[in-house]
C-alpha cells in the first residue's frame, strides 16, 4: 500500500576512491522523496509498537529491534550452553 510516487528514486553515482574515470570506483545511491521517508518512518514506528505490545516477536529476536543487540543474544546463548554443561 505504498504509493507509486514514493517508489521513485534518483540514482546518483558516488565516488569511492581511485580514478574518477573508472566506473568500478563508484557506488550507486538512491535519493528518495522526503515525504516517502517520513511515511516509511511512521509506518515502521507503528509496526514496531504493534509487534512489541502484542508480544509477537520472540524474546530471542534481536536483529532490527530497539534495545536488543546481537551481542546480548550471543551472551545469552553462551550462558545457556554453560549452564547446560554444568548439569
Amino acid at each position: 500500500m505504498f504509493p507509486e510516487d514514493f517508489k521513485i528514486a534518483i540514482i546518483s553515482p558516488i565516488h569511492k576512491a581511485g580514478s574518477k574515470t573508472n566506473c568500478d570506483n563508484y557506488r550507486p545511491i538512491s535519493v528518495l522523496s522526503s515525504v516517502a521517508k517520513i511515511y516509511e518512518k511512521l509506518v515502521t514506528e507503528q509496526l514496531e509498537i504493534y509487534l512489541e505490545t502484542n508480544h509477537i516477536l520472540a524474546e530471542q529476536q534481536a536483529g532490527f529491534r530497539k534495545n536488543h543487540s546481537t551481542q546480548t543474544s550471543l551472551l545469552n546463548i553462551t550462558n545457556q550452553w554453560l549452564m547446560n554443561m554444568d548439569k
